[in-house]
């Protein structure tokens, strides 16, 4: 190598400013910044905005420092190539001009970005009572309104970056004092900006990064570039363990651990006390986070080498996931979630993989693998290992003991928002895995079902046919729902029809996995017991005992147990209805017009279809082009390259495509008059789609947002069915108007329609019933 180049680690030079600066691009610490800057903003004013010193020394005079600077190079370079006069005059001359190129790089960078990326200053932005929304750097070719990102002010400190590399190999000690005086010059300009208002303080941090990877880059390709690939071969980003250590620490605490900031400076809102507080509540949780996070490496460091490796490995991956989840869709790694994860067939996880999810996956994840040391430590004799086991303890220690300093806060903190403990990864995956593996039951085990009623039978066997249909939508939220109230028309087919409409109907979870046997069962939400649930039999087995011919047609990711005792059929098994592994949901109405050809009299049939509906994030596969008439639709499964509008209209699209499933069915079995038809149609929880910086569904049941909790439902029923079964659509109307129609009205409604008795059958809970017990 370069004997005239000290030695450097470019793992740490190069490759984690890097990843930090993509970090910030990708996830900007929007929550911390107002934060911060709340506490500046004081009685509706930036004090500091108009402020002379602030104005004409820390800002406008600020910048004389690196004009002067280059001034003097430019002087110095002029000089030298004119006179060649001083002993090694062309390394000198390189020199000057590498602090010179170097610099003015790093500011023209900074200004081009500002121009381009749409990023708006504090004092613009709507928080603050401007007019502008906070947003995320958006890359242009032409220039934009925002020229708040990076920061160009701070970036006339920070370019100066350059003069400690210039010095490093030179004058090693004089470039540890201007590299101290950058920094700190930097920080005063970065300071000085911020209190004004004019960037929050991420901008800042950006900028710093910029121009340090700027000024590094074009040191090592002026100097080092012939030997720095073998630099990054024989140094290691963890070359020890000791750095194993500390690193995998800070990336659990300040990486992993974004969502639970993020959740924390939220809920400071805009009191400046309570932010000051919540900041420092910040400052020591972080600091107490680390130690345990230091007691627990420390305490794997005791397993065999490969190992420790492993665990690391096996605890990252945990913890991506768990950050990811959250970064894109506002999820948390609850049980209830970890239970839906796990329970994801591949097909529904498949929706949630694109080039970009998979390329954020592994950058996310990359920290993980380049801190796992490759030293060999050697066997980890007796003496070391209670050295690591007092270290651990030490750690654990002080770390409890720097929490319980602000135990009252933390336990309050903790108390208003319980969410926040299932935040602190990678611990929140490892306890809720193991609460769910432990203590939970698989929904889809095979198990015996407790017989509540070993005697139930259909009490009316009219002499024509009957075929009842029970949808079980996904997914489909009555906010979006045209006969809920919403102002787009994603029913304009059911909104023609005779139906009866039930729009808003509270469900059982925010997750199919919580809702399905919730609501075919006996129980429901309102005397929730999972154990119970899951350990009695459900709605299709005990129609299907009572005498009916029950078939569970199911184009999701399976019935959840659900359909134990009955004939189950996956919609996708059948070719000539789905071109590939994957059906649309008008299959069902192909099916259903087979059936209804083939149904004989005196035959009483119940078909229980389980949607694909609008299952999530891939709305846009949810429906045909046909129903994409609300404007450009998402089609990036992360939502990172989609606007808000866009992801709307695609589970608009969706909701639309279901629509018209529903009304082709109900057409179908009108066109058999025949035959005694009935449908009802439900869906089993709602979505959010980024209210409040939230995605998807399966929030905790208790804080989860309306969208996720208030489902349509909708019934139609022939006029022979009526008939034959006694059915008052009067008490119908009346039952579905008076009262909050919820899931648990499911199980004993379709038992009342019917007329199938039961010892598990509440009237009260039945909408047909003409008598209310």
């Amino acid at each position: 190598m370069n004997s005239e180049v000290r030695s450097y680690n470019p793992w740490i030079w190069l490759i984690l400013p890097l990843w930090c600066l993509a970090f910030l691009v990708l996830f900007p610490p929007h929550q911390f910044d107002v934060a911060v800057s709340r506490l500046l903003w004081i009685d509706g004013n930036w004090s500091w905005h108009g402020n002379t010193f602030f104005s004409q020394v820390l800002h406008k005079g600020a910048k004389a420092v690196p004009i002067a600077i280059a001034l003097y190079v430019i002087y110095r370079m002029i000089r030298l190539w004119v006179q060649k006069a001083e002993n090694n005059w062309q390394e000198k001359f390189v020199r000057y001009s590498y602090i010179f190129f170097a610099m003015l790089v790093s500011v023209i960078l900074c200004w081009w970005f500002k121009k381009t990326t749409g990023v708006s200053c504090p004092w613009n932005v709507v928080e603050f009572d401007g007019t502008r929304a906070i947003a995320d750097p958006d890359w242009s070719i032409v220039t934009r309104q925002g020229n708040c990102w990076p920061g160009g002010h701070v970036g006339t400190g920070f370019c100066l970056f350059a003069l400690y590399f210039a010095l490093r190999d030179r004058f090693k000690a004089a470039s540890h004092w201007v590299l101290a005086a950058v920094l700190v010059f930097g920080l005063i300009c970065s300071a000085a900006r911020t209190m004004q208002g004019a960037h929050f303080v991420s901008h800042n941090v950006v900028t710093m990064l910029i121009d340090w990877i700027v000024c590094a880059t074009i040191y090592v390709l002026v100097y080092d570039r012939k030997n720095i690939f073998l630099r990054f071969k024989n140094i290691k980003p963890a070359a020890t363990y000791a750095h194993t250590l500390i690193g995998t620490a800070l990336f659990w605490t300040l990486y992993l651990d974004v969502p639970f900031w993020r959740a924390l400076f939220v809920s400071a809102g805009s009191d400046p006390q309570v932010i000051s507080q919540t900041l420092f509540l910040a400052a020591v949780l972080a600091l107490s986070f680390f130690f345990v996070a230091l007691a627990v490496i420390e305490l794997l460091g005791l397993l065999p080498r490969r190992l420790f490796q492993l665990m690391l490995i096996i605890l990252g991956l945990s913890g991506v996931t768990a950050l990811i989840a959250s970064l894109l869709y506002g999820t948390t790694m609850t049980p209830d979630m970890l239970r839906n994860f796990l329970q994801t067939d591949a097909r529904e996880a498949s929706m949630y993989f694109s080039v970009s999810t998979v390329l954020l996956f592994v950058f996310l994840f990359a920290p993980v693998l380049l801190l796992i040391t490759t030293a060999d430590r050697g066997k980890v004799l007796l003496a070391e290992r209670f050295k690591r086991l007092g270290l651990s303890a030490l750690f654990l220690l002080i770390g409890v003991l720097i929490l319980v300093s602000q135990l009252q806060p933390f336990s309050a903190l903790m108390r208003n928002d319980k969410s926040l403990r299932y935040m602190i990864a990678p611990f929140n995956t490892v306890y809720s895995t193991a609460s769910t593996l432990l203590r939970d039951q698989n929904t889809d085990a095979k198990r015996v079902r407790v017989v509540v009623d070993p005697n139930p039978h259909a009490s009316v066997s009219p002499a024509r046919a009957t075929l009842f249909v029970l949808v079980i939508g996904e997914t489909a939220r009555s906010a979006n729902w045209q006969l809920a109230g919403y102002d787009k028309p994603t029913n304009p087919m059911l909104s023609t029809m005779d139906i009866l409409n039930i729009p808003k109907v509270e469900a059982c979870g925010t997750s199919t996995d919580v809702s399905l046997p919730c609501m075919l069962s006996r129980v429901g939400r309102r005397d929730y017991d999972r154990d119970r649930i899951l350990s009695e039999e459900a709605l299709p087995s005990l129609l299907q005992r009572s005498g009916l011919n029950v078939t569970w047609i199911d184009n999701q990711s399976g019935s959840k147990g659900t359909s134990d005792g009955v004939k189950t059929i996956r919609l996708s098994d059948d070719k000539a209805l789905c071109g590939g592994n994957e059906c649309k949901d008008m299959a069902f109405v192909e099916d259903l017009k087979k059936r209804l050809k083939t149904i004989r009299p005196g035959d009483r049939q119940v078909l229980i279809l389980h949607q694909m509906g609008s299952h999530g994030p891939a709305y846009d596969l949810r429906s045909d082009d046909s129903d994409k008439v609300f404007g450009k639709v998402c089609t990036d499964p992360s939502f990172r390259s989609c606007s808000a509008e866009e992801i709307v209209s695609a589970y608009d699209a969706s909701i639309r495509y279901t629509d018209r499933v529903l009304a082709g069915l109900i057409n179908e079995m009108k066109a058999h008059s025949e035959v005694n038809t009935a449908f009802i149609y439900i869906s089993d929880h709602g979505e959010s789609l980024g209210e409040n910086g939230l995605f998807l569904h399966g929030a905790p049941y208790q804080i989860s947002p309306d969208v996720q909790k208030v489902v349509p439902m909708v019934m139609w029923l022939s006029s022979g069915f009526k008939i034959d079964y006694g059915v008052s659509e009067e008490a119908l109307q009346k039952n579905v108007t008076s009262q909050t129609v919820t899931h648990d009205h499911l199980y004993h409604t379709v038992l009342g329609l019917l007329k199938v008795k039961s010892s598990t059958y509440e009237a009260q809970w039945d909408l047909s019933a003409q008598e209310r017990r």
